[in-house]
């Protein structure tokens, strides 16, 4: 018995000092290896075929050597054991002792990774995910936000747990009201008078029963708990609930309008002087994804419309503003908890909405106080302020427009 004695399979002894007795077919380090072929089966690197990397002093392919590339002064080698300049632009030695590079024509075949603060921080598997973040890097259907497939003891959101689905109703265990009924999920078809609730809607379908009292009974209402959900009710826009069960939340899908834009470079002896005044036709474009609270987003074509508009030659800012151009807008009816309503924008190119102003907003003192409101489909808004008078001189800058929102 010493270290690189030759082991006697299954004997309950340790010949060659490696920690454990060889035992044939079992694959200790979990590297697809058994213990008689792996030359390390207590490392899941080292096995017959595995990446070697240069020279670190390992054999991870067990061919008996580490694999050594000798590179000339300020090189060093990189993952394939080329030898790869220190000063290569661009590129940086990572930690770890490989070669970060964005170089593919010179360095490929490399492992995939992020650098990170001088680390390669390799993604293994190619499942978009790097190590430090995937729970399982070895596997590319494994990584967070990965399809759960239920029941099979695998973590495949890396959630920390297996989605259960016990009854294989195709409901996961915490959203179905009773996980050992593959009849009973929400959405079942519910079957009348037997005392079980099928659809999960807290209540068993009888028949002429009105349990909500809107006029519906538990048949023909797609929600008989709640009195404002039955056939033919008022569909209230972008909750998230189907108000009048035609299977569907209603969302705004149109805008179309037209904004003015007024402002003065220089004050104005006088009121009413509008040498800058410019006018946009406005047309949905797309619906966007809401922002949080908002009723309605849409980018919007802004088309300019010069039949209507007065440009200040004098102006730069006038003249730039002459043109066609598209924003996204959105609403928020109650931002401030006291019911007044706020105007959202954001460029297209954007990912985050910001506040343009909020009903009753004053620009400056005894200006018009701002308005954002939307009723019955029709949305008007305005900031800013016309003949501001200022040290003897009026000033406008103000913007309004009004939109049909169907």
């Amino acid at each position: 018995i010493y270290p690189g004695a030759t082991e006697i399979v299954n004997d309950g002894i340790d010949q060659n000092c490696d920690g454990t007795d060889t035992v044939s077919g079992v694959d200790n380090d979990g590297d697809g290896v058994d213990s008689i072929t792996d030359c390390d089966d207590t490392d899941a690197t080292i096995y017959p075929g595995a990446t070697e990397v240069f020279n670190d002093g390992i054999d991870q392919d067990c061919d008996g050597t580490d694999s050594i590339v000798t590179c000339a002064s300020g090189e060093i080698v990189d993952c394939n054991g080329n030898c790869a300049p220190t000063t290569w632009l661009g590129d940086t030695y990572c930690d770890d002792g490989t070669y970060a590079h964005n170089n593919a024509a010179i360095y490929f075949n490399c492992p995939a990774f992020n650098y990170d603060n001088g680390d390669c921080v390799y993604d293994n598997d190619g499942d978009g995910v790097d190590t430090t973040s995937d729970c399982d890097d070895t596997d590319a259907t494994i990584y967070p936000g990965a399809t759960e497939i239920f029941n099979d003891g695998i973590d495949q959101d890396c959630d920390g747990s297996d989605t259960i689905d016990a009854d294989n109703d195709g409901v996961e265990q915490a959203l179905d009201c009773d996980d050992t009924d593959p009849t009973i999920y929400p959405g079942a078809t519910e079957v009348l008078s037997d005392g079980i609730d099928q659809d999960c809607d807290g209540v068993d379908a009888a028949p002429g029963v009105d349990n909500d009292g809107d006029g519906f009974d538990s048949i023909t209402d797609c929600n008989d708990t709640d009195a404002t959900i039955y056939p033919g009710a008022t569909e209230v826009y972008s909750d998230g609930i189907d108000q009048d069960c035609d299977g569907l939340d209603a969302t705004y899908t149109s805008y179309i309008g037209t904004e003015t834009y007024q402002t003065t470079d220089t004050g104005q002896s006088s009121t009413g002087v509008l040498p800058c005044e410019l006018t946009w036709d406005l047309t949905t474009s797309s619906v966007l994804s809401p922002c949080t609270d908002c009723v309605f987003t849409f980018n919007i074509d802004f088309t300019y419309d010069a039949s209507v508009s007065t440009v200040d030659p004098n102006s730069s800012n006038c003249q730039a503003s002459a043109t066609d151009t598209s924003y996204d807008y959105g609403l928020v009816e109650d931002y401030d908890g006291a019911g007044n309503s706020a105007l959202m924008v954001k460029a297209p190119t954007d990912t985050t909405w910001t506040v343009w102003f909020t009903n009753g907003d004053l620009v400056v003192n005894n200006g018009s106080p701002a308005v954002v409101d939307f009723s019955n489909g029709q949305f008007n808004y305005s900031i800013g302020y016309q003949d501001y008078a200022y040290q003897g001189y009026y000033f406008t800058n103000w913007v309004g427009g009004s939109a049909s929102v169907q």
